[in-house]
């Protein structure tokens, strides 16, 4: 009897941790944090303000550029927040908000970047500012 109950926890126990431990995650990142081929990618796209996205097949993972650098004056600057990631399904669901001021003296987070973490293929990327859909502004990567 208790070899048969040893062989049951033995093989549970192997099958979980054959289980894979990929969770879908994200964490903000600096520039100098970024591989230099994405650094490269994301210097090409400074100049234009909104949301690049960075497709890193070989690491499994996104990188979101969030850029509000570029301020004509008397223009509002663009501040953002709240970046967050959810699964829908095979729908991956990017948010994040923005909130605007004219007080240029004040420190702005206007330059983010993020990695994600995948878990697995979606289907869809979607992206929300404010909960209103939005488009990214540029789409590249590594792909195989």
């Amino acid at each position: 009897m208790k070899k048969p109950l040893f062989l049951l926890l033995l093989s549970v126990g192997l099958l979980y941790g054959c289980q894979p431990n990929d969770t879908l995650s994200f964490s903000e990142k600096t520039e100098d944090e970024l591989a230099k081929e994405v650094q490269s990618f994301f210097n090409s796209v400074s100049k234009e303000n909104g949301v690049h996205l960075y497709n890193d097949e070989q690491s499994n993972s996104l990188l979101v550029y969030l850029n509000g650098y570029n301020i004509d004056q008397g223009d509002s600057a663009y501040s953002f927040n709240n970046f967050n990631v959810e699964a829908y399904g095979n729908n991956l669901h990017l948010s994040y908000e923005t909130d605007t001021t004219t007080d240029y003296s004040s420190e702005i987070e206007n330059q983010l970047f993020y990695e994600v973490s995948l878990d697995k293929e979606y289907d869809k990327i979607k992206l929300f500012n404010n909960e209103d859909e939005v488009a990214f502004k540029t789409i590249s990567g590594n792909l195989e």
